[in-house]
């Protein structure tokens, strides 16, 4: 009889990288995806995201625009462009920024604040191959 195969259902869900300076924007957009049934990665900035990154499995980055530190979310889109092209970026911003990246095609997945979660949901499960059959596994 062959041996029973596990499956690591943490590795089956999907992970999502949360970039955001605002802790509150910060947990509670985690929490959300969370209760639905992502794997959730935090960052304050694109230096902690990097290292995430670095040692994640992580199928979607989601960034604020405005981050403290050495760089920006756009740049931070494109860096995960250029070395992990399979990685899927989502930009969210309010104001000038929001407006910015419309203007310039910046940010083809784009979500301006404040967005709704149910916005928020469809753009991830529009943008991560199987998403919806990988967190109704979950069920």
């Amino acid at each position: 009889m062959p041996a029973a195969i596990r499956v690591d259902e943490e590795q089956v869900r999907p992970g999502v990288l949360i970039v955001e300076d605002d802790i509150l924007v910060r947990l509670a957009v985690s929490e959300f995806l969370r209760d639905v049934g992502f794997r959730v990665f935090e960052a304050f900035d694109a230096k902690e995201a990097l290292a995430v990154i670095a040692a994640r499995e992580v199928d979607l980055v989601f960034t604020d625009v405005k981050l403290p530190g050495w760089t920006d979310g756009f740049a931070l889109a494109q860096w995960v462009r250029t070395h992990k092209p399979g990685v899927p970026v989502v930009v969210t911003s309010g104001g000038a920024a929001a407006n910015f990246a419309q203007q310039h095609d910046l940010a083809p997945n784009f979500l301006r604040k404040p967005f709704a979660y149910d916005d928020l949901l469809a753009i991830f499960q529009k943008l991560i191959p199987d998403c919806e059959l990988r967190l109704q596994g979950e069920k």
